[in-house]
């Protein structure tokens, strides 16, 4: 006969024997388990904290030059529809831009012209309304640094802050990270309590929502960038938005010298549509770009200067 364990007794059955050393396993196993779920859940935990540690931690955020000062004379508003606007509310010429921020042409589009218009607004000759959009490029979180813009112009720094978030998107897929939206409000001397709140209400939603339906609402209109003359689209012969620079410059002009040339010509009741003027007399220039007007379009019904309000929102990724 086999020798038995000095640790067993001689009288317990074998069954009793194999029994013990099975729980024994049983209990090894779900220490092991335990062990390992603890382990997993350590490591998310770690990560998640590295992740938003990441998030929020200070980033470069620049601005181009005297993006931060450029806009100080200018008069500032919102269309009724929440469009912020630039110069005043009865200024001959409406200019309607309609921009996206994951949108890499908008970026050269809005370059090229921000100075030359900025000038026209100076002299009263037109104002300059953004249409914001989102969804039509590939850059992560375009949508919360328009929210962060539509925040930004509750303290009036909506433009200053529009041109840094088409500046950021030299940083490519980390262009609109939350730590560079709320530096570049930082840079900008934003409330930064403020910004946070707005970022957690529904007022930016509600914009943007606006502005899709508007773009979607307008015949001749695919993506960004576009602009609208006195509420009509800017396109070319073949009925495609004109995106050219010079060319919109010209179509400005064009427009506010036409409106002047209609008034010298039979005095209009003040009540008289320009859009319609416009459209009118721009028809009659050959060699011009076609203005063709759409079917809805009143984009920049006025509204009341709004005050520079203590309130925007620090933006989180878009939902």
């Amino acid at each position: 006969m086999g020798r038995e364990s000095k640790n067993t007794p001689k009288n317990e059955p074998a069954s009793v024997r194999t029994g013990d050393r099975r729980r024994e396993r049983e209990d090894r196993r779900q220490r092991n388990t335990m062990l390992l779920v603890g382990g997993v859940i350590a490591a998310l935990v770690l990560l998640i904290a590295f992740g938003i540690w990441q998030g929020n931690r200070p980033v470069d955020a620049p601005l181009p030059s005297g993006a931060a000062t450029r806009y100080e004379d200018i008069a500032t508003s919102n269309t009724s529809s929440g469009f912020p606007r630039l110069g005043e509310i009865d200024a001959p010429v409406q200019v309607q831009m309609l921009l996206s921020l994951d949108c890499a042409e908008c970026r050269t589009f809005f370059e090229g012209l921000v100075d030359p218009l900025l000038t026209k607004v100076q002299e009263d000759e037109i104002n300059l309304t953004l249409v914001p959009l989102y969804g039509y490029g590939t850059l992560t979180n375009a949508t919360g640094g328009m929210r962060a813009a539509l925040c930004a112009n509750e303290q009036g720094a909506f433009w200053p802050y529009l041109e840094g978030l088409f500046n950021w998107q030299q940083f490519g897929s980390q262009a609109y990270t939350n730590a560079r939206i709320l530096s570049g409000a930082d840079a900008l001397g934003l409330d930064r309590g403020a910004f946070t709140a707005c970022s957690l209400g529904s007022g930016p939603d509600g914009v943007l929502g606006t502005a899709r339906s508007t773009a979607r609402g307008l015949a001749g209109f695919s993506a960004p960038p576009a602009v609208l003359i006195n509420n009509v689209l800017l396109v070319d012969d073949a009925g495609i938005p004109i995106t050219d620079p010079a060319l919109i410059l010209e179509a400005v002009d064009r427009a506010a010298a036409n409106l002047t040339a209609s008034t010298r010509r039979t005095p209009t009741p003040e009540a008289e549509s320009t859009a319609e003027a416009t459209a009118e007399a721009t028809a009659e220039a050959t060699d011009a770009p076609t203005l063709r007007v759409t079917p809805q379009v009143t984009l920049a019904a006025p509204s009341a200067s709004p005050s520079a309000a203590e309130g925007t929102a620090e933006a989180t990724p878009a939902p």
